[in-house]
């Protein structure tokens, strides 16, 4: 679990340089074809709360089932949540979003199994 969570901060790290480059380009082409869409705007917040969910994720991978497990599956979540509703001509945020919705359910997982774990200690 501690290596999963480091390597999906890791991923989410990158996936944010990758993300925000792309929700730039969508809003020159927003901004060149007069579009109402909001998607790169919805790229540009959904990359922020990835890379603080994998900030969180990679500063506690040590600790399994903390409650900074559940603080970084709720950005998770919430970066899913903006990603999967608004994407105009931002197609492959909903790719994006799946992705960050696949990384908060890990999250969730690793929290649960850890408590599982620590009462079956006592």
């Amino acid at each position: 679990m501690k290596t999963t969570k480091l390597v999906i901060g890791i991923i989410s790290c990158v996936l944010f340089i990758i993300i925000m480059f792309q929700s730039c380009a969508a809003g020159v082409v927003e901004a060149l074809g007069n579009s109402d869409s909001t998607s790169s705007a919805a790229g540009l917040i959904s990359a922020i709360f990835l890379v603080a969910g994998g900030i969180t994720s990679i500063s506690s991978h040590r600790n399994a089932g903390g409650k900074s497990t559940i603080v970084a599956a709720i950005l998770y979540f919430l970066a899913a949540l903006i990603a999967l509703t608004d994407n105009g001509i931002f197609e492959d945020l909903a790719v994006w979003g799946t992705l960050c919705a696949a990384f908060g359910i890990v999250h969730v997982i690793f929290y649960i199994v850890d408590k599982k774990q620590k009462s079956h200690m006592q």
